[in-house]
């Protein structure tokens, strides 16, 4: 028990670490990107009506956008408590900082060794394309991408009980909701 929880302390000071990079790199440039500020349009818009912004009028004669608006009901739920745009700063490097935990499992359940799986954890949340995924743009992938490789995770390992079908069936219906992404995953 002791060697389990001495893993677990490994695996939450990785993310402690990734979430500092990717916070470091986030809070080094001043201001967002463009897609960082259209976010927080929407965002902005969820916590004064209620209701997404599917009809952009401010956009070049103005522009229907069909989206999924989970991820920016999830935003605008902190949006009412942090400004939106330090929260576009923060809550999408957190979740992906949150890559670490799914690619952990993936990677232990492939190698049965925990140290290996250590390494793939830190090398999937410090890869360079990945740190340059929603550092100052919001993007929907930013929680999408863990959501995606626990999935897999609960896909490989579902054959072991119907707890984890169970699991893999919630965890594709957020994913499928949440982003395009999952669908392809789903087919």
């Amino acid at each position: 028990m002791l060697r389990k929880e001495r893993w677990l302390w490994i695996l939450i000071a990785l993310f402690i670490l990734v979430a500092a990079v990717r916070f470091f790199l986030a809070f080094s440039t001043p201001g967002l990107e463009y897609e960082g500020y259209e976010m927080v349009r929407r965002v902005e818009h969820i916590t004064q009506t209620g209701t997404p912004l599917y009809n952009d009028e401010l956009s070049f004669s103005g522009r229907t956008r069909l989206f999924s608006p989970l991820y920016d009901y999830i935003l605008a739920l902190f949006g009412l408590f942090i400004p939106s745009t330090l929260l576009i700063k923060i809550l999408p490097n957190l979740f992906a900082a949150s890559l670490v935990f799914p690619a952990f499992l993936l990677a232990s359940l492939f190698t049965k060794k925990r140290w290996a799986a250590i390494i793939a954890a830190g090398m999937s949340g410090l890869v360079p394309a990945g740190l340059r995924l929603g550092i100052n743009d919001g993007s929907v992938l930013s929680l999408s991408l863990p959501v995606m490789f626990l999935s897999l995770y609960l896909f490989l390992n579902s054959r072991k009980s119907g707890k984890q079908m169970q699991r893999l069936l919630i965890s594709l219906t957020v994913l499928a909701v949440l982003s395009p992404v999952g669908i392809i995953l789903l087919l």
